[in-house]
């Protein structure tokens, strides 16, 4: 059958998602919406962050030890908990507004 060239095939549009796309997608827009709702105390944060020399090294050196284990991670099996994220987002969100107030006007 022919079909128009604006016509689209639904079997191209099958495809197998990501396993945790939408659970990452979930906890991007909240660490989206944590970072806009404290960017004045993050914005703090690393004005004082830069006063370190050394702490420029800390965010390298993490993504090369993350990289250098990549195998060994993607191995694992991701069991995750609901409950943790949770857990973590809160916290963020108290140490966020305990520094918000130090933020100078």
């Amino acid at each position: 059958m022919n079909r128009p060239p604006s016509m689209i095939d639904s079997s191209l549009l099958k495809t197998s998602a990501a396993p945790f796309g939408s659970a990452a997608a979930i906890v991007l827009v909240a660490l989206l919406a944590l970072l806009y709702a404290a960017w004045d105390g993050v914005a703090y944060a690393v004005s004082m962050w830069r006063m370190l020399e050394y702490s420029y090294y800390i965010p390298p050196l993490i993504v090369f030890f993350i990289w250098q284990r990549k195998h060994q991670l993607a191995a694992e099996p991701f069991v995750g908990a609901w409950a943790g994220a949770a857990t973590v987002l809160f916290a963020a969100q108290q140490v966020s507004a305990q520094l918000g107030p130090l933020v100078p006007d």
